[in-house]
């Protein structure tokens, strides 16, 4: 489902507010054929803006500039195939999102974030088979 930007944003707040966990899997490209790289990252939202989202790691952080003109903004489905980071245990995607954000540039760059349930934690096992 498309969203519009104001909307995206609403999510992002909500998303920070709730000091939920965010998955952010982001390609060169789309996640099911990337282009030029494809990686996954996990952490939290500290900075929410109409310019940019600023997710903090255990070892960094990643910023992503969102007002960039021609970006597009759609809710993602849970089991849809762009949730590349649930893609060989897609039950475990419904038990463990709260919701999903997919967020395309116009240079062909692409991200999903999704938004962990409280207490739905990732665990090692998992987080080491799928790069986290």
């Amino acid at each position: 489902m498309s969203s519009c930007f104001e909307e995206a944003i609403s999510l992002l707040h909500k998303w920070k507010a709730d000091q939920a966990s965010v998955i952010l899997c982001f390609s060169g490209g789309r996640p099911h054929k990337p282009l030029t790289f494809y990686c996954t990252l996990t952490g939290t939202l500290t900075e929410v803006s109409a310019s940019w989202v600023q997710i903090l790691t255990r070892k960094g952080f990643c910023r992503l500039r969102l007002d960039v003109p021609g970006t597009h903004f759609e809710h993602v489905e849970t089991l849809d195939r762009k949730l590349l980071v649930f893609a060989e245990e897609p039950e475990v995607a419904g038990r463990l999102s709260e919701g999903n954000l997919s967020v395309s540039w116009p240079d062909g760059s692409f991200c999903v974030l999704t938004a962990l349930r409280e207490g739905g934690g990732l665990n090692s096992d998992h987080e080491s088979r799928s790069g986290l």
